[in-house]
């Protein structure tokens, strides 16, 4: 296969007891060849725990070709890495095995990422200042917890750091609030950087909604107007396009050349996730938004679906009720929904029903711990539930469907407005409203 002017050999070797894959490459120049649109349709996974020249070409080349590719990232377990590569079904993986620190080898799997806040949340401003960086692209949650971090340790303030270098900034993952745009924006960008807040997905493969810097007028909170060639809209649930100034769901008229293809396996699970019925053919993204009665920018809203934006992380809720009930001596139902959070825009809720009496007091918070490292070693660090309620059973209907909409207003610590007339068990819901 060859990228960008390179080739990469990739090989599959062992396959471990823990199923942890293990992949090997070599890099060496090649000339660039013509790839079909088939070759282009290929899925390609990354499993990218250290940063190489290698990683970034690779990465640089699949976004700009629109081939189809799944960047997999730190704080994964085994399995859960297993899982994404093997599922995915890809034609190559690009990785490697260890990397270099002090002069010392590390295996990936022992390594542990930094965050932006260790040693001090200053590292960002540092980091820039040193190396004399001119774009930085991050995270609204990264953002938010750096604003924390300053006003608790003025000496970690962007304001003591020469930023001067910088002559773009982006944002990725989630929608960024108006507030945290306003301090990035003047405070590490001096006022005079443009902000390129990203609307896309792993299955657009590529940005799809975006102010370009330098030709967009900016406004906080707002990812602007749709990227030359992506014919972005605003509908309700019948399909039907709505004016600007309404808001409904997000979805894609036309084809994109880096678009989802299929799920691996399940093609049927495909269309009706991603083109149901009736939407027309339209792509759904499974995100709320709204367009200004005035200049037709789209605001990105809150996820529509059961999947949860953490940090910029989207995880199925499904994924992790399962990683809870495989706890199989302890767990007898879960069920796990997400709640806005200042710092990682979503935090995860599980709400629990175990396999003996509800727990109370030092207990429940040492049963809760457990659960969470659970979680932590089944899927990885990025998962585990910020907030655990026990209870004795879950809200379901007569039929035995859990209710989800009532434990999403549960955890916001909403009032029960809905109707609860075809709740099997209704006292259950003061019980599920009591935290830890």
């Amino acid at each position: 296969m060859c990228i960008a002017g390179a080739t990469v050999y990739v090989s599959a070797t062992t396959m471990s007891a823990a199923h942890e894959p293990r992949f090997e490459t070599t890099w060496s120049p090649a000339p660039p060849e013509r790839l079909s649109q088939a070759d282009i349709a290929l899925v390609l996974a990354f499993r990218l725990r250290a940063m190489s020249v290698e990683a970034v070409v690779a990465m640089q080349a699949c976004a700009r070709l629109g081939a189809i590719h799944c960047v997999v990232f730190g704080g994964f377990s085994a399995h859960a890495l297993h899982d994404r590569v093997t599922d995915t079904g890809a034609v190559a993986v690009i990785t490697s095995d260890e990397q270099v620190r002090g002069g010392r080898k590390l295996p990936l799997k022992a390594l542990v990422e930094g965050v932006p806040t260790h040693p001090d949340a200053a590292r960002f401003w540092r980091m820039i200042e040193q190396h004399r960086v001119t774009a930085f692209y991050t995270a609204p949650t990264a953002i938010r917890a750096l604003i924390k971090a300053a006003d608790v340790e003025p000496a970690v303030h962007p304001r003591h750091f020469d930023l001067r270098s910088l002559r773009v900034l982006g944002s990725v993952g989630e929608p960024i609030n108006p507030a945290a745009w306003d301090w990035y924006h003047l405070h590490v960008g001096g006022g005079r950087c443009p902000i390129v807040d990203t609307w896309w997905q792993t299955e657009t493969g590529g940005h799809m909604i975006t102010p370009l810097p330098g030709a967009t007028n900016l406004v906080p909170g707002s990812c602007t107007l749709p990227f030359p060639g992506i014919a972005a809209a605003i509908v309700d649930e019948t399909g039907e396009e709505l004016p600007n100034g309404r808001s409904g769901l997000l979805v894609i008229k036309r084809p994109w050349p880096s678009m989802i293809r299929t799920i691996w396996g399940d093609p049927a699970r495909y269309v009706k996730s991603y083109f149901p019925e009736e939407l027309r053919g339209c792509y759904l993204a499974g995100d709320g938004a709204a367009r200004d009665a005035v200049t037709g920018y789209f605001t990105i809203g809150g996820r529509i679906d059961d999947v949860l934006n953490v940090s910029g992380h989207r995880m199925g809720t499904m994924e992790i009720e399962s990683a809870l009930v495989a706890c199989v001596d302890l767990v007898a139902e879960a069920a796990v929904v997400g709640k806005p959070d200042e710092t990682t825009g979503e935090s995860i809720c599980a709400f629990v029903v175990l396999k003996r009496s509800r727990p109370e007091g030092a207990e429940a918070q040492r049963l809760a711990t457990e659960l969470r490292n659970w979680v932590g070693k089944e899927i990885g660090p990025i998962a585990k539930p910020k907030e655990i309620r026990f209870a004795d059973a879950l809200p379901k209907t007569r039929s035995g469907k859990i209710m989800r909409r009532l434990l999403r207003s549960i955890a916001k610590g909403e009032a029960i407005t809905q109707d609860v007339s075809t709740l099997e068990n209704p006292a259950i819901l003061d019980q599920l409203a009591h935290s830890l």
